[in-house]
């Protein structure tokens, strides 16, 4: 039995993710420990076999430092690059040295201040990349290998990174081409972490990013891409809809109320089939004042069903925040076709219903894969940084499986009817859509050579010795 630690954050998609991961090694027989960089002050517990959770800090610093990124929630002190902490490495060092694990896994956004705690322990060293591999493939068309590294380029240039169709400046993660971003890597940066790592592992298929990962393999050789995604249980592969319990069991408790599912379950179970749009933005965009008026305008004149994730701020009464966001007595008018949640949303469980016809989405990848395995369903895109822009492109251009507004600024409120017609009206998007989710499950569930599911039987193989 192999026993591996994966260190990761608490942020949203990086830590759904990396538990579905830890899930996955734990049915195989591996002893996972997850070390994160604080607990939650409400706590984070899982009851899954062979897996255990511990904190690398006992509680969240005080004061936090400010780390907030453009068009996000909320300030992040868990996922700043370089740790102003040094109890986080001098932690990790010492649970490394009592755990003696045969592989460290390290989330993307704690590899700046781990990696050379790993590496001094001479322990293999792999890191999960949870964003999508278009994300990567941009990073190593200006950074990798034999590349120049000039992210100094005419603003109003297409972009041709290799397995990606044509991109805008404008569509380039910041990341990769601000140099005083926190996360920019350049080539040293590259070469570093992902060249002399052990492997990335990918939450993708060939089915999600097929010829993302052709160019990937292809154009850096010098880097190990090992495709293990979807990283869903094989309950979400072969039933039509995954139970709750099934859902529930796939990360961890963080004190959700199982009551208001259940309750929007109900209320879902008498919508008609395909009926509904979900509007979710995931759990780091928040719209402006406007972006909420002109998509609420173009949500009412469509005339379309809806389930629409508004959370408001902590610092705000929902219902006043409503009131003073949303155009006057939209609540009223749409009362009897549409539903806002100000809380959180169980995304996995509604995209799974039958109800769910398209969503509307800011593109982070675990929403996309979620679409496209659970609900099969269109995505009306609207990106805002990070890998959300490359991953529009390859949706819209590639597979055709989406429809973009919101690259150029605020889309009006005739851009989101236009939109939303076209994800919920346009057949040939929808079978499309619909096919693309039969070829992801079909491919998930395969361990032949080159599947995700023979790549991470591969990998624990190769920790076993």
């Amino acid at each position: 039995m192999a026993d591996i630690v994966l260190v990761t954050v608490q942020g949203g998609g990086h830590f759904n993710t990396g538990m579905l991961f830890a899930k996955k090694l734990a049915s195989q027989g591996c002893r996972v420990t997850v070390l994160l960089p604080w607990l939650n002050p409400s706590g984070m517990t899982t009851d899954i076999a062979n897996i255990e959770m511990r904190a690398l800090m006992e509680s969240i610093p005080s004061p936090r430092p400010a780390f907030i990124f453009p068009g996000v929630r909320k300030s992040r002190p868990d996922l700043l690059p370089s740790s102003p902490f040094p109890a986080l490495p001098d932690s990790l060092r010492k649970h490394l040295d009592v755990l003696r694990p045969k592989a460290v896994v390290l989330d993307r956004m704690v590899m700046f201040w781990a990696s050379q705690t790993v590496e001094e322990r001479g322990i293999p060293k792999y890191i999960l990349y949870t964003g999508a591999s278009a994300h990567l493939a941009v990073m190593l068309s200006f950074h990798g290998p034999s590349r120049s590294g000039n992210v100094d380029q005419d603003m109003q240039s297409v972009v041709h990174v290799p397995g990606l169709p044509p991109l805008r400046w404008a569509e380039l993660p910041l990341d990769v081409v601000i140099k005083s971003h926190g996360f920019y890597l350049g080539k040293e940066g590259v070469a570093k972490h992902f060249v002399h790592s052990n492997g990335i592992l990918l939450n993708t298929s060939e089915e999600l990013e097929g010829p993302i990962l052709d160019a990937l393999h292809c154009e850096y050789p010098e880097i190990r891409c090992i495709p293990v995604g979807p990283l869903y249980p094989s309950s979400y592969l072969q039933d039509d809809r995954p139970s709750q319990e099934d859902i529930r069991g796939t990360a961890v408790s963080i004190g959700k109320n199982s009551e208001d599912s259940t309750a929007l379950v109900s209320w879902l179970d008498k919508q008609p089939t395909a009926s509904l749009v979900l509007i979710c933005f995931g759990s780091f965009i928040v719209l402006g004042d406007e972006m909420i008026r002109e998509l609420a305008h173009g949500l009412e004149s469509s005339g379309f069903r809806f389930l629409w994730s508004l959370p408001s701020p902590r610092n705000e009464e929902p219902t006043a925040y409503l009131n003073r966001v949303l155009p006057p007595n939209f609540a009223e008018r749409t009362s009897g076709r549409g539903k806002i949640l100000t809380g959180w949303v169980p995304q996995q469980l509604v995209l799974s219903h039958p109800a769910i016809g398209a969503l509307v989405s800011h593109c982070g990848w675990s929403s996309v894969v979620e679409c496209i395995l659970l609900a099969g369903v269109p995505i009306l895109a609207w990106p805002f940084l990070g890998d959300q822009l490359p991953t529009c492109r390859h949706l819209v251009d590639e597979y055709k499986i989406a429809v973009d507004i919101g690259v150029d600024g605020v889309p009006s409120a005739d851009d989101v009817e236009r939109g939303l017609r076209a994800v919920m009206e346009d057949q040939e998007l929808r079978n499309r859509a619909k096919q693309r989710r039969k070829l992801v499950r079909q491919a998930a569930l395969s361990t032949q050579p080159g599947s995700s599911g023979h790549n991470l039987a591969e990998f624990i193989s190769s920790l076993a010795g």
